[in-house]
């Protein structure tokens, strides 16, 4: 800060001396520079002689706070759609490991596996608890959905299902794969079987290729005509009951009414829940490749 000196006098001169090399100098010289905290200056500072400047000079000196979004306030050299650590200032740098490589820590650490020996790989309702089974009528004109709870990422290279009592000549049937949200209710369609026969007894093992991640899925069902399948009576991780409970009190099946077609996109949502004193029964069973 420049300091204005008024009068310049050494001692012994008198007041007319001062004034006469006073008035003969502009005092254009550069002043020197003062630390404001230093013995060189006293007295206080006001906002006047800060001009300007001196308002704001006194809300500089407190802590503010700033968005750590708002990039005028911060840098930071994290990249967009990683995992993020903070460095020794506190601002976030690119961490180790990305999303995708956490979420695959995470689901490594526990997979539920399936039951294979040499080529042969068993059947399995990944998130069913099944306590028994048999033969089971399914009409035609009518979507059955059958919850599963996915715990870990599957892919699955067949699903499977028994004609037991078989339609009339040239009848098909469908089977279907949706994400499921949290009504279980269908959302997405995954996997679309393709059309295969009902009118013969016999397993009917249809080839598909689907990756399915840890979530909420259905099975569905669709017959062209009336026949009979082999299932196994068990109920997913959230099965639900009669909201009166009673001696029916169990959700044995989830449908709705539709005309025999390749399955939607988008799924239709069933409509009518039937009640029994047992569990659903699974008619479609999946083949996983990798567990």
């Amino acid at each position: 800060m420049a300091i204005t000196h008024g009068n310049v006098k050494n001692p012994g001169d008198t007041l007319a001396a001062v004034a006469d090399w006073n008035a003969a100098h502009a005092g254009t010289a550069t002043p020197d520079a003062h630390a404001i905290d230093g013995a060189a200056h006293t007295g206080t500072i006001t906002d006047t002689q800060h001009g300007s400047r001196g308002a704001s000079l006194h809300t500089d000196s407190h802590a503010k706070q700033h968005a750590i979004t708002t990039a005028a306030d911060h840098t930071s050299s994290a990249t967009s759609g990683k995992m993020l650590k903070a460095d020794a200032n506190g601002l976030p740098i690119d961490a180790t490991n990305t999303d995708t490589e956490v979420a695959g820590a995470v689901t490594a650490t526990f997979a539920w596996g399936r039951q294979k020996y040499g080529t042969t790989k068993l059947l399995h309702l990944p998130g069913v608890v099944t306590v028994g089974g048999g033969a089971v009528s399914h009409v035609s004109a009518t979507v059955y959905y059958f919850p599963l709870l996915i715990a870990t990422t599957i892919v699955i290279d067949a699903v499977v299902c028994e004609v037991t009592t078989p339609a009339a000549a040239g009848n098909k049937g469908r089977i279907g794969i949706y994400n499921a949200d949290t009504d279980l209710q269908p959302t997405t369609l995954v996997v679309d079987s393709g059309e295969f026969a009902i009118d013969g007894a016999a397993v009917m093992t249809v080839a598909v290729s689907a990756t399915l991640p840890a979530g909420r899925y259905l099975l569905a069902l669709h017959l062209q005509a009336n026949c009979a399948l082999r299932s196994v009576r068990g109920t997913a991780i959230h099965q639900g009951f009669n909201p009166v409970l009673g001696t029916n009190h169990s959700c044995y099946s989830i449908t709705v009414a539709k005309a025999y077609a390749a399955f939607s996109a988008s799924g239709t949502a069933w409509d009518t829940p039937a009640y029994s004193s047992t569990a659903m029964n699974y008619p479609i069973f999946l083949r996983i490749l990798t567990p």
